[in-house]
């Protein structure tokens, strides 16, 4: 069954009245537009990254870096999405600004994270984001792994990821380790990943399918 936009449409999970500025682990799930598998390929059970799939791991890693509230656990890039654990602390940065200054990009530069493929409805939750809150933070990652990867394919205007992302907040051990399980073992399974584009039927919710 090919992909269809309007039948599988992804739609915000965020979890109403949640502040998600809260100390605690989460778990995301973000999807390549279209399902289209740019970040790389299995082979024999393994992931090997493409030179897009290598920028988002380098970013990913740089979340962590440049903000001193994150800390990441498991995580895996396949060939159209990313499974992670992210984990908050406490360390809050004051404000936006402070985190652009981190990245070391000038204001320019940050405004042109947007044309590379944030709509106009992405950029107002981009900048009404609540600061250090998970949403800004994977904000931030895909607009600026979406600008390093459109720089080097020379697009602009171009998305790289679907509108949303898919979180599950971590409240036990056991569903953590549970979860690390699920993401080690996520590129042996890629023949029945309902993400994959060969399987018949796209998942409409990938939640369904990890085992909390």
């Amino acid at each position: 069954m090919p992909y269809e936009p309007q039948r599988h449409h992804r739609h915000s999970i965020r979890l109403k009245g949640y502040d998600y500025r809260q100390p605690g682990a989460y778990f995301v799930t973000l999807c390549i537009r279209n399902r289209d598998c740019l970040l790389g390929e299995i082979i024999q059970g393994n992931m090997h990254l493409s030179p897009f799939g290598q920028i988002v791991e380098n970013e990913w890693y740089r979340t962590a870096v440049v903000r001193p509230n994150v800390e990441l656990d498991a995580f895996i890039i396949m060939p159209n999405h990313l499974h992670g654990i992210i984990l908050l602390t406490d360390k809050h940065h004051t404000s936006l600004r402070a985190t652009q200054q981190e990245l070391s990009v000038g204001l320019s530069d940050w405004q042109r994270v947007y044309p590379t493929g944030t709509t106009t409805t992405q950029k107002r939750q981009v900048k009404g984001a609540v600061s250090c809150s998970l949403g800004a933070i994977i904000g931030q990652f895909k607009s600026l792994s979406t600008k390093r990867v459109n720089r080097i394919r020379q697009t602009r205007y171009v998305p790289l990821w679907q509108r949303d992302f898919y979180d599950h907040i971590i409240h036990r051990e056991t569903s953590l380790n549970a979860i690390r399980k699920y993401i080690v073992e996520n590129p042996l399974r890629w023949t029945d990943d309902p993400e994959n584009p060969e399987y018949p039927v796209p998942n409409q919710n990938p939640l369904n399918d990890f085992p909390f």
